[in-house]
Formats: structure tokens, C-alpha cells, sequence
């Protein structure tokens, strides 16, 4: 999504806020698919002051989610477009904004609600319970979703029904249930399955866990799910062009495939790693340009090196450049998401400090991709009590 359909639609947004209960801790129950407390649930919030949570504040054409409100940076105060009414995400994933308005995970765990709150200043609307993980599609016309089902304790019965519906109508056009697969490691097949990312007309997703989570392809067409062999987790943020980054085996490192329309994987080049001496330690949060020519991730240079932010072609792997990210004190460096406003610039969100402790600043870094820099755009004063309590709004 380029910076002029994408703020249009924050324009949008905007007015909604001032429209209808998503900017506040209570929503309307007047329609049945409005949201009820489902959609509030967890914790309750109330916004911070964008002076203090933002301090010097820069204008940036990004959204982020704070502590269970999204803030517009592109106005100076930062504007609230959405207080989600919960502290943290869950595991589902950043809100998406589109020209419909915003979507958003609500709720805890691998149990979230799916939340539209439109941009025309209607009520939020659900669009489906019991979510693990969602995607939405590159045109930003179908939404597929992940519905995991742990059965009974003591039963080893573990199934994810993945559908794929509509948006934003939320009318179901496809669903697989997805039993696992037989892996020779694993008596009993696992039918846990993450939506990751839509790839052309198929869906990108993770099966398993740990070290034999494998990367699959479900076609919802074809109701089929197929194995990815040899690639583990995905480190892709989107995807273009039927392409993505996935990782080689239980391995970080990042390489460029190709996904056809019957499911298989083709390799298009050298991994997303550096050289020997990187070791892949900076294919993090793997996001492609928006004309898909280039792919931005970032990490360390080397294990014990400073962070850096990794250029490569997306055609063949060859890496473009590795640019210098700035103010980084020595603490642990965790790069979080990059998201492109051009196909020249991009935001990097990240944090830096030390594992054993939550007291993580995080910073918004803006890098211009054709002078090769990096500069610190923004920190965010805010220290989270848990996972998943900062994020950048991303696009499809």
C-alpha cells in the first residue's frame, strides 16, 4: 500500500474516532455484529498522552499500536485513531489498516476476535471468534484466518480449521480442516497451523511447533494443504509476486522462494544471510519494497556485531547493502517489523536491552534506502509488562 491510498485512509480513520466507541474502553451492542465485550476483553486502557508516550515528536507517515491504542504519528500530537481497550495483542498479530478501515485482532492467546472498525464511522464490526492468526490479501479483498482446536486434556487430537472469507464482508468462501502431517520424527501428526501471509491465490502457513514446525501452502480452492519440506519458520512480513522468505530448516536464515499455484517451492537464490561472517544473524522481520524488487531485514552484522539493516534483491538474493543503524549502546538489539512508505524508505521498529528484563526502550528508525542511512525517527516512552504491547500498524 503506497503513502497516498494508505492516508487516505487514516483520514478516514481519523474521523471515525470522534464517530463511534473504538475510541474508547466501551462499544455499542445495538447490531449483532457489533462488538460486544469479546471485544474489550483482557484488560481495559486508557490513552497516554502523546507528549509523554511520543517525546520530541517527529512526523511520521506510520500508525502504531501502544499499549491498546493506535496512534496516527503523522500529525503532531499524535493522533488516537483506535483504543482497542486491552493492553496487549494477541498472538494474531499487529493491527492492518485498509481502505475499509482498520482490522484488528482483539482477546488473548490463539483465541482473539477479529475485529473491523470501519472507516466510516459505523460500529465495529466482528468478523469471526476463536482466531489464532489472520492475513489479508495483497488487493485487500480476501481475508484468511486460523482457528486452532486443542481437543481435550489427554487427548493428542489437535486440528486447525483455516478459512478464507470475503472482506469486508466477512461470508465465508473456503475452509480446510487441517489435520497435520506425517512426519517420521513425529508419531502423531500435529494439526496446529499458523495463517502467516497470502502468496497469489494461496495462503502461506506454519504447521507444528519448535523444531518441527515446517513451512506449508494451503490452497483454499483445491481444500488442500501442502508440506514446504526443508523450510522451517517463516520469516517473511508480506509477500510479492508469489514470492517470500522462509527459513532453511530450524535455522534463522532467510531464503527466497518462489510458491506456484499448486503449492510448490522453488529456491531463487543464495540465502537472505550475510556472508559466513554474518551467519544470517540480520534476516529479521523480512519485508519486501512495494514493486517487490527489494527486500529489507535486519539484525546483527555477525553474531556479536552491531545492527544493521540488510538490503538484498529479491530476485536472486544478492545482497544490495548493509547500512549502519544508529544509537545502539551495546544492549540486545531485536528487530521487530519493517514496514515500506515508498520504495525508497522504510520504518524499522525495534527494541534494545537485555532479555532478563521487560524495561525495553523502543525505538522507530526511518532508513532512506537509496543514501544508505538510518536515523532514529522516534522513541517510544513506554516500558511493556509483557509480549506483544508495541507494534507498527502494517498494510497488506
Amino acid at each position: 500500500m503506497m503513502r497516498s491510498r494508505r492516508w487516505a485512509v487514516v483520514a478516514q480513520l481519523a474521523v471515525m474516532c470522534s464517530a463511534v466507541a473504538g475510541c474508547s474502553s466501551t462499544t455499542s451492542t445495538t447490531s449483532p455484529t457489533s462488538t460486544t465485550s469479546a471485544v474489550s476483553a483482557t484488560s481495559t486502557t486508557s490513552a497516554a498522552e502523546p507528549g509523554l508516550l511520543f517525546p520530541d515528536q517527529a512526523v511520521l507517515p506510520v500508525m502504531v499500536y501502544v499499549n491498546g491504542v493506535v496512534y496516527d504519528l503523522a500529525e503532531t500530537p499524535a493522533r488516537q485513531i483506535v483504543n482497542m481497550g486491552q493492553s496487549s495483542l494477541p498472538y494474531a498479530g499487529p493491527p492492518v489498516v485498509t481502505e475499509h478501515g482498520l482490522l484488528a485482532a482483539t482477546g488473548a492467546g490463539y483465541d482473539a476476535t477479529l475485529v473491523l472498525y470501519p472507516a466510516d464511522g459505523s460500529d465495529p464490526v466482528v468478523l469471526a471468534h476463536g482466531v489464532g492468526s489472520f492475513a489479508l490479501s495483497e488487493d485487500g479483498s480476501r481475508l484468511a484466518w486460523a482457528e486452532p482446536f486443542q481437543g481435550p486434556s489427554g487427548d493428542a487430537v489437535e486440528t486447525t480449521r483455516l478459512v478464507e472469507a470475503d472482506f469486508p464482508s466477512g461470508r465465508v468462501i473456503h475452509s480446510t480442516t487441517f489435520l497435520g502431517f506425517n512426519l517420521l520424527d513425529s508419531p502423531t501428526p500435529r494439526g496446529f497451523a499458523d495463517v502467516v501471509a497470502y502468496v497469489g491465490d494461496n495462503v502461506l502457513v506454519m504447521t507444528g511447533d519448535g523444531a518441527a514446525a515446517t513451512a506449508a501452502v494451503w490452497m483454499p480452492d483445491a481444500d488442500r494443504v501442502t508440506m514446504a519440506l526443508g523450510y522451517g519458520t517463516a520469516v517473511t512480513g508480506n509477500a510479492r509476486g508469489g514470492r517470500v522468505v522462509l527459513s532453511q530448516g530450524d535455522g534463522s536464515c532467510g531464503e527466497i522462494v518462489s510458491i506456484a499455484a499448486d503449492g510448490s517451492v522453488v529456491p531463487l537464490g543464495d540465502g537472505l544471510g550475510n556472508d559466513a561472517a554474518v551467519i544470517c544473524w540480520a534476516s529479521e522481520a523480512a519485508t519486501f519494497s512495494p514493486d517487490g524488487s527489494i527486500i529489507a531485514s535486519a539484525g546483527t552484522d555477525g553474531e556479536s556485531g552491531p545492527p544493521i539493516l540488510l538490503l538484498r534483491s529479491s530476485s536472486d538474493g544478492r545482497e544490495l547493502a548493509r547500512v549502519s543503524i544508529p544509537g545502539f549502546s551495546g544492549g540486545y538489539f531485536q528487530p521487530y517489523s519493517i514496514e515500506w512508505l515508498d520504495n525508497e524508505t522504510l520504518v524499522l521498529l525495534a527494541t534494545e536491552g537485555s532479555t532478563a528484563s521487560w524495561v525495553l526502550p523502543w525505538s522507530i528508525y526511518r532508513c532512506d534506502t537509496q543514501a544508505l542511512a538510518c536515523d532514529l525517527a522516534q522513541s517510544i516512552a513506554f516500558s511493556p509488562t509483557g509480549f506483544y504491547q508495541v507494534a507498527l500498524v502494517t498494510a497488506p
